[in-house]
């Protein structure tokens, strides 16, 4: 993935030792996949996934405007409090691209 993210501390810090845990177990079962290059995409993609939703959850609650609760869950170093988030084009691209590979991976396990 793009790293245009810049200022993410590996956007799922380590207080989510739970969601790596659950992603291993998935990608083990699921994908059992053994080339590290692949787990690492994997992992680049769930921790940009949750980015995103933290910045969609931003402009949903606050109307873009960065709070303490956003830079606690994100990570986010870029930006104080108060300040208005911004959003590259590229950014929403990658999201979309992001959703769509999601939603075909729930769609093809529904549709077998």
């Amino acid at each position: 993935l793009r790293r245009h993210m810049a200022g993410f501390v590996a956007a799922v810090d380590m207080r989510y030792y739970g969601l790596y845990a659950w992603l291993a177990q998935r990608y083990a079962k699921q994908i059992g996949d053994t080339d590290p290059k692949n787990w690492k995409r994997y992992i680049r993609r769930a921790e940009a996934l949750y980015a995103f939703d933290q910045q969609r959850h931003l402009f949903a609650h606050q109307q873009g405007i960065v709070d303490a609760d956003y830079l606690t869950r994100s990570g986010d170093t870029t930006y104080a409090v108060g300040q208005r988030l911004l959003i590259k084009p590229a950014s929403v691209l990658e999201f979309a691209d992001l959703i769509e590979r999601l939603g075909n991976a729930l769609f093809s396990r529904l549709n077998p």
